[in-house]
């Protein structure tokens, strides 16, 4: 009897220190959560540098991270987590899209983790990211203090949520810019791009444009988990003005024949296939509005007083609404005139 009780005792000690390590890593950049055995998904903590959402996925014997934040410090944490959740070394890095927030963090891997993207995302990075870097230069410090000040001025519990999002995004722009290295993708990919491991099997997939001039997610089959990248916001307004909203749209539709239960966005917390569906009707939602705008005569201007349609109107990044509005009305108007 005693040695049954020994036995529970030392199966409880083990289960209790297993739970402590799982729980042990924090940064102030993210939260980390688990999908499904080894498979993570990081949400950025709003105030910190991580700004997107991004992946950490142990195949066994190597660990892909899908996106690497939009600060090097904050993908430090990154690397600092597999470490200490005794994951396999990170072999892989994907870049879904060329966009500052999903980039920034390349220049922390080693050379032996091989970044992936696109062909046409690697020349996008190259072609966009020094102009980028020099226009943040600019304005960065000047948009830091300004959103400091209203986020300390506001009222508002949600106002003031933004705001702290925002002040994050500008202080990692300040703080990262002295000591950022662009690292381009080593390794490119048109459309499929296939892992194997003991304990998985991962797909890199992209169908072409859409949020961005090309996109990819990654498919964990067995999981039936899908990083999605920014083609997918969920409870938040997602920023269109590089994309290609009819191509977008049909992406998504693609992406719905594929067997997942789980949607890891770009931005927002974990969500389902629904999101898809979700994502869709706000393109539509942006077109039917921005088309019957131009059929009204009315002007650009005209969306500064325009009202956020339920049920989108909670979403956070609401400044992403007008912008996007913006865009689809000019591309609209360019119809047809």
């Amino acid at each position: 009897m005693e040695g049954v009780t020994v036995c529970k005792i030392m199966k409880l000690s083990v289960f209790i220190i297993t739970f402590l390590w799982c729980q042990m890593y924090e940064s102030r950049h993210f939260e980390l959560q688990e999908l499904a055995g080894g498979v993570y998904a990081a949400i950025p903590k709003i105030g910190g540098h991580a700004i997107c959402n991004a992946g950490i996925i142990d195949l066994g014997d190597k660990t892909i991270i899908f996106d690497t934040f939009m600060s090097p410090i904050a993908a430090q944490d990154l690397l600092i987590a597999v470490k200490e959740m005794k994951l396999s070394p990170v072999a892989y890095v994907i870049n879904s899209h060329y966009h500052n927030d999903h980039i920034r963090g390349n220049q922390i891997f080693s050379d032996e983790s091989k970044i992936i993207s696109t062909s046409k995302t690697k020349e996008l990075i190259e072609e966009r990211e020094p102009g980028q870097i020099e226009q943040e230069k600019q304005y960065a410090k000047e948009a830091y203090s300004q959103t400091k000040a209203l986020m300390e001025a506001e009222k508002d519990p949600k106002k003031q949520e933004s705001h702290l999002m925002w002040c994050g995004y500008y202080e990692a722009l300040v703080e990262s810019h002295p000591i950022l290295k662009t690292r381009l993708p080593d390794s490119t990919f048109e459309h499929e791009y296939i892992f194997d491991g003991p304990k998985r099997k991962a797909l890199l997939l992209c169908y072409g444009s859409g949020h961005t001039e090309s996109d990819a997610i990654l498919i964990l089959p067995d999981d039936k988990i899908v990083f999605m990248g920014d083609l997918v916001f969920i409870d938040m307004h997602p920023f269109m003005a590089d994309g290609d909203p009819e191509h977008w749209k049909d992406y998504l539709k693609k992406v719905e024949d594929i067997d997942m239960a789980v949607v890891v966005p770009g931005h927002g917390p974990v969500g389902t296939k629904e999101d898809l569906y979700t994502m869709i009707e706000y393109i539509t939602m942006t077109e039917t509005l921005a088309q019957k705008m131009v059929d009204e005569g009315k002007g650009e201007n005209d969306i500064e007083t325009l009202a956020v349609p339920s049920p989108f109107n909670d979403w956070c990044f609401d400044n992403f609404f007008r912008v996007s509005m913006k865009f689809m009305y000019n591309r609209m108007k360019s119809i047809v005139d």
